[in-house]
C-alpha cells in the first residue's frame, strides 16, 4: 500500500480530533510497568506535514516508578492508540528515571 499525502494528513487529523474530544496522555513504560504518565495538550500537535505528526511541548511529569524507559503508549480516552519506541519516536532527557524525579520529553514526532 502506498498512502497519498492527503491520506496521511487525514489519518493524523482523525487521531488528533479524537484526542481533542476524549483527552490524551502518554504512558512511558519499561516494557511492563508504567514509569510516568504525561498528559498531552489540546491540541496535541504543533504540525502535520508530509505524513509527520509533530507534538506540542509536553510538560514534564513526576516519575512514579524507577526504571529504564523503553516504550511509550499514546492513550486516547481509554484506548491505546499507538505504541512508540523510546530513542526512535520520542527522545527523553535521560536514559533511566528515578521515582520522585521528573521525566522530560525533548522531542516527539511520528512519521507514516
Amino acid at each position: 500500500m502506498n498512502m497519498s499525502e492527503y491520506g496521511k494528513q487525514q489519518m493524523w487529523q482523525g487521531l488528533v480530533n479524537d484526542a481533542s474530544t476524549k483527552g490524551a496522555r502518554l504512558s512511558v513504560t519499561d516494557g511492563i510497568n508504567e514509569l510516568a504518565s504525561l498528559p498531552l495538550s489540546n491540541p496535541m500537535q504543533s504540525s502535520i506535514v508530509g505524513g509527520k505528526l509533530t507534538f506540542n511541548t509536553i510538560t514534564k511529569a513526576l516519575v512514579l516508578r524507577s526504571g529504564t524507559p523503553t516504550t511509550a503508549i499514546l492513550i486516547i480516552g481509554s484506548a491505546s492508540a499507538l505504541n512508540l519506541v523510546v530513542g526512535v519516536d520520542l527522545i527523553l532527557d535521560k536514559p533511566s528515571v528515578q521515582a520522585g524525579g521528573y521525566l522530560n520529553i525533548q522531542a516527539l514526532s511520528i512519521t507514516i
